[in-house]
């Protein structure tokens, strides 16, 4: 059957019709157009949107976090990142960034606003850190994002607890997803209720002030202060079958022999 078919050729981008290359760039995925732009000189007169992109990347506006990202690599997986950039390059170069799989923010309140409008791409993991709005979370954050974690200092009015504490629950809509949030204490009461309303659980780590909110075992405790009357239950019961055992007279130690 092979033979019937052309024999195939490889043909270099640049040869190919004008046209086609025009169609090819504008259909490519922002994700591979850093690698196209290395054979094909004309994909910035193609598409005028042209972000560089990135799989796991740092953004910082302090200078002390920036020289040591430079200078050794994260031992954490969830804040593993190839490549470290400056806020101020960024906005001075006007620098689109696309990143395809983790973004790590470390900035103040200003940096974030001036930062996050050249910020785009489907990443899946999200780690914030610095001083952030709360009206900044929920721009930085997509459907489609897996894995959040904010260190960052959250700045909101009283006013506004449920509202985000329903919106950060929200978030977990699967047992894949994860929520870490630190220092942010004054949100536990808000993410509590807001659990219990969206049968979500909350974990109360303590070390220091970490709320993780997750799917597991929604139905059957919802929050930290019931996990211990779960498990005190589960004693009770226990002891009351292996007691029942002992009262109708079998011995789970006695060797069993079998008849022959």
């Amino acid at each position: 059957m092979n033979l019937l078919l052309p024999k195939t050729k490889k043909i270099p981008l640049p040869k190919l019709p004008y046209g086609f290359q025009e169609r090819l760039i504008a259909l490519a995925p922002l994700r591979i157009l850093n690698d196209l732009g290395r054979v094909c000189s004309d994909v910035k007169m193609f598409r005028l949107f042209c972000p560089t992109a990135f799989d796991k990347v740092l953004i910082t506006d302090n200078d002390n976090v920036y020289q040591e990202a430079l200078e050794e690599a994260s031992g954490d997986v969830l804040e593993e990142y190839h490549a470290v950039l400056h806020v101020d390059e960024i906005v001075e170069k006007k620098l689109h960034i696309y990143v395809a799989d983790t973004l790590l923010l470390n900035c103040s309140i200003h940096s974030y606003k001036k930062v996050m409008p050249f910020i785009t791409g489907p990443y899946t993991r999200l780690v914030l850190n610095g001083r952030i709005t709360w009206k900044q979370v929920k721009w930085i954050i997509h459907p489609d994002i897996k894995k959040i974690c904010i260190k960052a200092i959250i700045q909101i009015p009283g006013e506004f607890y449920h509202d985000f504490a329903n919106f950060l629950v929200n978030q977990v809509r699967d047992d894949y997803n994860r929520f870490a949030i630190y220092h942010n204490r004054n949100l536990k009461t808000p993410l509590q209720e807001a659990c219990r309303r969206h049968k979500r659980f909350l974990v109360d780590y303590n070390a220091p002030t970490h709320l993780c909110i997750t799917t597991f075992f929604h139905d059957l405790v919802h929050f930290p202060e019931h996990c211990f009357t779960f498990c005190w239950l589960m004693f009770i019961g226990t002891s009351i079958f292996f007691g029942l055992l002992h009262l109708i007279g079998v011995d789970l130690n006695r060797p069993k022999y079998i008849q022959v």
